[in-house]
C-alpha cells in the first residue's frame, strides 16, 4: 500500500509538468524517493484517481503488528528529508511537498479531516526566501586585499534586522564596533563571536543554518563562516566585515496538517503534534531535517497507523498535527490552538521533536514541571516501562510551549542531535527507536489517553 501510494505520488508529480530526475531510484533500492508535488487540490485530485484508494479498507479490526508495507518510517524520512526539498523551510516549495505528502499519508491512514479544508490547516506568516536577500560579505584582509565570501560554500547568515548593510571593525579593546555609533559589538568566548545590545548577533565559525526571519523569537543574528576559512581569514588578520542582505521577506499563506481519529467522546481530545518545517537551505547548503524534525513527524504517524487499526478503542478524540512555522516562533502551533480550544471543551498535548538519535542515549522532557506535574509523571513512568532514559523536566521552546501559553497541559519529547546542520541526516537515526516510541506513544493513548491531565501542582 506504502509502495503503491509512493507511486501515485510520482505520477502526480508527473501530470503536473515536475521534473522526475530527482525521484529516480537508487540503485540498491525499489523504493521511490518522492516528496510530493505541492500543496494544491489539484494534487489531491489527481492522487485519489492515481491510487483508486477505497478509504474503508484501512477500518480493519484489530491487528497486533504494525503493516510495515503500509507505514514504512525509513521511507517517511527519506522522503521528507530529500534533497529537493531543501530542509523543508517555511514559505518555500520543499515545505508545501511536505504537506501534501503528510496530507497523502493522513488521507491513506483514514483520518477525518479537522476543517473543511480537508486536512489543510491555513493561516498567515511572514516568511524569507534566501535565494532572494541577495546576500553578500566581504572581508578587508590585513594584507590589504579584500574577498568576497559566496554564501552557501563559504558562510551562512540569519538576520532578524533585513534589510541590512553593516559594516565591522575591530577596536583596540578587543570588540567589534559596527557602522551604527550606538551599537558595540562585545567580542566573547572567541574572535568574530558578538553580541549586539538589543538585538543580539553573532559571527561564529563552524556550521549552524537558522531562519533568517525578522522575529522577536529567535532572537540572534547568525553569520556564519566554514572553519577552515575561519581560521585561514583570521592569520592573515580580518581588519574590516561589510555584511549587507536585500529584504526577501513576504506574507505567504502556510499549511498545517491536520487528521482525528474520533474517540467516544468527541469533546475531549488529545493533540499529537511534531513540526514539519525546517531550517531549510542557504546557497546550495541545506539542512536535511532528519531529527528536527522528520523523525517527530515519522513517530506520530507510526502511532496514527496503529490507532486508526484499534480506534475502536479510542475513549476521546486524537488529533494528529503536522505544525509548521516552529522553526520561526511556534506560529503554526499559536494558529491552530484557537480552533482546537472552541471544539474541544478539554485537551491536552503531546508534542515531540527529535526522536531516535543514535549520538543521543537520553531524552529530553520539555514541559512546566510545577503545573504540568501529573503529565509529565504518568510519561516519564511509561518511557521507564520501555526503556527509554531521560532528563529531569526542564523548561524549554518547543511547540509545546503554544499550548502551555493557552493554559493547556503539554509536554515535549526530544533530542537534539546534529540539528541545523548538513549532517542531520537518516544516517545518524535509529529507526527502530522511532518505531518503539510510536508504540509506546499509541498505548500510552489507548491505556490513559483519556484522563485529562489537569494542570495543578500534583
Amino acid at each position: 500500500m506504502f509502495k503503491k501510494l509512493t507511486a501515485a505520488i510520482l505520477t502526480v508529480v508527473m501530470c503536473l509538468g515536475l521534473s522526475t530526475s530527482a525521484f529516480a531510484d537508487e540503485a540498491s533500492s525499489d523504493v521511490n524517493h518522492s516528496a510530493g508535488a505541492g500543496g494544491t487540490m489539484l494534487f489531491l485530485d489527481i492522487l485519489r484517481e492515481a491510487l483508486g484508494i477505497d478509504m474503508g479498507e484501512n477500518s480493519e479490526a484489530y491487528v497486533t503488528d504494525v503493516d510495515e508495507a503500509l507505514i514504512d518510517v525509513y521511507q517517511i524520512i527519506t522522503t521528507l528529508t530529500a534533497p529537493e526539498l531543501r530542509g523543508r523551510l517555511v514559505g518555500a516549495p520543499g515545505n508545501e511537498q511536505a504537506v501534501a505528502y503528510i496530507y497523502s499519508i493522513f488521507e491513506s491512514l483514514g483520518l477525518a479531516p479537522f476543517g473543511a479544508n480537508g486536512f489543510l490547516h491555513a493561516y498567515e506568516q511572514e516568511v524569507f526566501n534566501p535565494d532572494l536577500s541577495n546576500a553578500q560579505l566581504t572581508v578587508s584582509l590585513a594584507d590589504g586585499t579584500a574577498r568576497e565570501l559566496q554564501l552557501g560554500s563559504e558562510f551562512l547568515f540569519r538576520t532578524c534586522s533585513v534589510p541590512v548593510d553593516v559594516i565591522f571593525t575591530l577596536a583596540q579593546d578587543g570588540t567589534w564596533v559596527d557602522n551604527h555609533p550606538e551599537q558595540e559589538w562585545q567580542l566573547r568566548s572567541s574572535p568574530l563571536n558578538m553580541i549586539v545590545p538589543g538585538r543580539s548577533g553573532i559571527i561564529e565559525s563552524g556550521v549552524v543554518l537558522e531562519n533568517p526571519i525578522n522575529s522577536d523569537w529567535p532572537p540572534t543574528t547568525h553569520i556564519t563562516l566554514y572553519q577552515e576559512l575561519y581560521d585561514t581569514l583570521m592569520e592573515i588578520g580580518i581588519e574590516e566585515v561589510h555584511f549587507r542582505a536585500d529584504d526577501s521577506r513576504r506574507i505567504d499563506t502556510v499549511h498545517n496538517v491536520v487528521g482525528v481519529l474520533e474517540g467516544r467522546d468527541s469533546s475531549r481530545a488529545v493533540v499529537v503534534t511534531a513540526h514539519l518545517d525546517g531550517p531549510g537551505f542557504m546557497g546550495y547548503i541545506h539542512s536535511p531535517g532528519a531529527n528536527d524534525n522528520a523523525s517527530g513527524l515519522a513517530t506520530i504517524i507510526y502511532a496514527a497507523h496503529i490507532l486508526a487499526e484499534r480506534r475502536d478503542e479510542l475513549e476521546i478524540d486524537v488529533v494528529f498535527a503536522a505544525l509548521n512555522g516552529e522553526e520561526t516562533g511556534l506560529i503554526g502551533a499559536l494558529s491552530l490552538i484557537p480552533e482546537l480550544i472552541e471544539r474541544y471543551s478539554e485537551l491536552y498535548n503531546l508534542n515531540f521533536d527529535g526522536i531516535g538519535a543514535t549520538g543521543s542515549d537520553t531524552y529530553f522532557l520539555f514541559g512546566e514541571e510545577y503545573y504540568d506535574y501529573h503529565l509529565l509523571s504518568v510519561f516519564m513512568e511509561i518511557m521507564a516501562e520501555h526503556g527509554f532514559a531521560y532528563f529531569d523536566p526542564i523548561s524549554a521552546t518547543a511547540d509545546h510551549t503554544a499550548f502551555l501559553f493557552h493554559d493547556i497541559p503539554a509536554i515535549s519529547m526530544a533530542q537534539s542531535y546534529m540539528i541545523h546542520t548538513p549532517n542531520d541526516t537518516i544516517e545518524f537515526l535509529d529507526i527502530e527507536e522511532i518505531r518503539l516510541v510510536g508504540r509506546m506513544l499509541a498505548e500510552f493513548i489507548i491505556y490513559g489517553g483519556s484522563e485529562m491531565h489537569i494542570r495543578d501542582a500534583g
